[in-house]
């Protein structure tokens, strides 16, 4: 078993360390959080203690698109016909057309070049010698050019009173993929430990069947005798990497509507701040309409009967169709048809223009379809058609009556959308929404405003100097910045999910049953929607039963392959990782020889080789 260290003790002799490294020019020691290529292959606990050489971060190149499969084929048969739009995952295999999204290491480490190999390894035994056995706990690595016979290009040292631990990671060559023989490495394994017939192997294979779309299969064995070959016992994770704000689906219109009622949110929280005294704005239309196309598509939404065809079937195996289909098969109330009215107004003007136009349609019996929703412009045109009283609106009333409809639409869309698919029930897509967090539901106004009371003697505020507040008239809503914050950002957190879904419904075919339990298993957490503004991708990690997902990867080449074994005895403990990628994980500006080359010619896939051994000799 290995034994786990931190790096406290070795970090009290960080002056000795830098004056020993005071008279070896260029090089540097720094306590850091491990490397991605060194954590990938060693697995180190806590900090480590780098040795390196500083350098500038190479030039950086103009960023290339992201360039899909499809993008590779011609539109065209030879017959001049369309081919068929349709994704093919078996074309996978050809990697050479799939570019990352990232590379697999940050810029910064792109700055940690290395040293010699002979000089890293004087270095580290004068270290030792120095610190003796005053040093009690504690990792050192050095990054070697690795340009020496043995191609090593990473040494380790580890500092513990039991056990004396050496490392050493080594580029292994280009190889192709039927070059990877696990009987050799289990060989090269069983031969550095006497006597030994026993190992426990980890395999893990990652297969990219998007640039940002990864399954992992990992298993556990003490044959001697393994295989690459994933098995039904195999533990299946999804890595999906979505860009936010460039999504590629017809939910984006929808991020781009959630984008809006945050900036409706942030013009009335800075309106709240100067105690209503500031100019209200309402500037987040691109493309605006006209004040008179406004009040003609108001007039619409008022008067026409919207209807529904029962009988009709719809293929609910989609998601996209679904989405696309939704301004035809989702019943929509009138508040949801006026957001998507209101929300073209060019300025805050044109909107209270427009609520008031709303208002007079009522007021004269135009309005057809009576509003069936529970918020606060439903209520205020059922009571206008009712009394024929027309409420005068001020401050940031009409901003707080489009941000109410507007996270309603949006949640009813999301809902239809989830229930549409069978991916849940109405009941249980309101379970999740009001998971981790105070109740907000579509029937209970009381989460974002004051209900609208029945029994009020009149919705007119005619007394401009009367506070509006001490009024009980529908004019008059407590704004709750916590409770929209945290329903936007649930609205954001159910985009995501089905952002995620529709990817996998995309690619891989997934049945809903999966999408079940992805939503299950998915927390909605409360935070501030600005969050996402910062975030350029949204990783997740989906946990997938073998049986849903083997079938499709049974046929393709693997983008990476980790093989680790472990042997131990009384006395000594060896653990080798052999790793191959595609794509190198080591910065190349570093690492330049590993670099992988592909025989376009004969569709050959090369992979970078690297292994690391870690070996222990207890000391007492």
């Amino acid at each position: 078993m290995e034994h786990i260290v931190t790096i406290s003790h070795i970090r009290d002799h960080i002056d000795q360390i830098h004056q020993i490294l005071s008279k070896y020019e260029g090089v540097n020691a720094d306590e850091v959080e491990p490397l991605s290529y060194i954590k990938t292959l060693a697995e180190p606990t806590g900090k480590i203690l780098l040795l390196y050489k500083k350098i500038a971060p190479p030039a950086k190149l103009a960023i290339e698109k992201d360039i899909s499969l499809s993008d590779n084929i011609s539109r065209l048969d030879v017959t001049g016909t369309p081919l068929e739009d349709s994704f093919n995952i078996t074309m996978i295999s050809d990697w050479s057309v799939v570019k990352k999204i990232v590379n697999p290491w940050t810029d910064d480490e792109e700055t940690y070049s290395s040293i010699d190999e002979e000089l890293a390894t004087d270095i580290i035994n004068e270290i030792n010698v120095c610190l003796g056995r005053k040093c009690k706990s504690g990792t050192v690595f050095a990054i070697c050019d690795g340009t020496d016979d043995d191609n090593q290009f990473l040494l380790y040292a580890e500092y513990d009173p039991q056990w004396n631990w050496r490392g050493i990671g080594k580029f292994t060559g280009l190889v192709k993929f039927k070059e990877i023989d696990l009987s050799t490495m289990m060989q090269t394994h069983l031969n550095m430990l006497s006597h030994c017939n026993e190992a426990n192997t980890k395999i893990e294979t990652y297969f990219h069947i998007k640039s940002n779309q990864t399954i992992k299969c990992s298993w556990e064995t003490t044959s001697l005798s393994p295989s690459l070959k994933c098995n039904k016992n195999a533990n299946i994770v999804l890595s999906q990497s979505i860009p936010i704000g460039d999504f590629n689906s017809n939910l984006e219109e929808y991020w781009r509507q959630l984008e809006i009622l945050q900036g409706i949110k942030q013009d009335i929280e800075k309106f709240k701040k100067t105690k209503n005294n500031a100019d209200l704005v309402y500037k987040h239309c691109v493309s605006p309409l006209d004040l008179n196309k406004i009040k003609q598509h108001i007039m619409s939404a008022l008067s026409t009967i919207t209807s529904f065809d029962a009988m009709k079937v719809t293929d609910i195996s989609d998601i996209n169709s679904i989405i696309s289909r939704m301004e035809t098969d989702r019943i929509h109330d009138v508040t949801d048809l006026l957001w998507s009215v209101l929300r073209f107004c060019s300025s805050y003007k044109d909107l209270l223009h427009a609520l008031n136009y709303v208002f007079q349609c009522a007021a004269q019996s135009i309005v057809v379809n009576t509003p069936r929703n529970s918020n606060r412009l439903a209520g205020l045109i059922r009571d206008v058609s009712e009394k024929r009283n027309i409420p005068r609106l001020s401050g940031s009333e009409p901003l707080e009556i489009l941000l109410e409809i507007g996270l309603q639409k949006i949640r009813n869309d999301y809902e239809h959308i989830f229930t549409e698919s069978k991916i849940c029930s109405s009941a249980g897509f309101q379970a999740k929404m009001n998971d981790n967090t105070s109740k907000v539901q579509g029937n209970d106004r009381k989460t974002l405003h004051h209900a609208v009371e029945s029994n009020r003697k009149t919705m007119l505020n005619k007394n401009n100097l009367l506070d509006i507040t001490e009024l009980n008239v529908a004019g008059y809503t407590e704004f709750n910045k916590a409770e929209i914050d945290q329903f936007l950002m649930k609205l954001a957190q159910v985009h995501l999910i089905l952002e995620h879904i529709i990817l996998m419904q995309v690619n891989l075919n997934l049945d809903r049953t999966v999408f079940r339990s992805i939503l299950n298993s998915e927390s909605i957490n409360t935070a501030d929607f600005s969050k996402f503004l910062t975030m350029k991708y949204d990783k997740r990690e989906f946990a997938v039963s073998a049986n849903d997902l083997l079938s499709k990867i049974q046929n393709l080449t693997p983008q990476v392959v980790k093989v680790t074994m472990k042997s131990e005895n009384q006395f000594k403990f060896v653990r080798n990782t052999f790793f191959y990628s595609i794509d190198p994980i080591c910065p190349l500006n570093v690492f330049p020889h590993m670099q992988r080359i592909e025989d376009v010619l004969n569709k050959e896939i090369i992979y970078c080789g690297l292994s690391y051994v870690k070996l222990g000799t207890r000391l007492k």
